[in-house]
């Protein structure tokens, strides 16, 4: 009776390593998503203007498949995106994806809704909910930015994008958050709010590239 029980044991205990191991390879990462700064992009030389941190809330990250209207969640939900201004990488998102050729990313720049709750508290602020956080300082004197607009992005790649099984995948996603103050060569006022709607529609249309980078320098591969 005894060494039933032990075989049994030993059978279940060896089911569930199985099982686990089975579980462990489907849920199995093979692809992620990494922000940095565009460093192709030669900086507007100004000493008035100084960023020391640059933090974006995305929504819902998704690549579209080459050739067709499908769809692949890379991550859903309301999400933190910090852009290290050093140019090191900063991975943002990790998912497990299916096997295919992408030809193109979708997200939200989002400003949080009302009844949504926020990832860093940064993002709300007694009635007011934003978008971009931008630190900094402006002739020497410390600022914070923040943006009120949301705004769809829909960002091609240069070449599709092809995922083979068994391999793992990184796209970057570059912005120069140094042109977000900088209009016909002068530089923007982050204090006046006059300049609100211009520094917006900067940093909303800045997400224009995003490439295969396995290496993660920064530059296509």
């Amino acid at each position: 009776m005894r060494k039933r029980i032990l075989i049994g044991l030993l059978c279940f205990t060896l089911c569930a390593i199985a099982c686990n191991d089975i579980t462990m390879q489907q849920s199995r990462e093979n692809f992620s998503v990494s922000i940095a700064m565009d460093n192709t992009i030669s900086k507007i030389a100004t000493s008035d203007l100084v960023l020391t941190k640059v933090k974006i809330l995305i929504r819902d990250l998704k690549l579209n498949a080459h050739f067709g209207e499908d769809t692949s969640n890379v991550q859903t939900g309301v999400f933190v995106a910090t852009l290290n201004l050093n140019g090191v990488l900063n991975e943002i998102a990790l998912s497990d994806l299916p096997s295919g050729t992408y030809e193109s990313a979708k997200f939200e720049i989002h400003k949080l809704e009302k009844a949504e709750t926020s990832p860093d508290p940064d993002f709300s602020e007694d009635s007011f909910r934003y978008s971009v956080i931008v630190e900094g300082t402006y002739l020497e004197n410390e600022f914070i930015y923040k943006s009120k607009k949301s705004a769809h992005q829909h960002i091609k790649f240069d070449e599709p994008i092809e995922l083979v099984d068994g391999d793992n995948l990184n796209i970057t996603l570059v912005v120069n958050p140094n042109d977000w103050f900088i209009k016909k060569g002068k530089t923007l006022d982050p204090t006046n709010g006059k300049n609100e709607n211009d520094i917006d529609k900067l940093i909303m249309k800045s997400f224009k590239k995003a490439f295969r980078d396995q290496n993660r320098d920064g530059q296509p591969d």
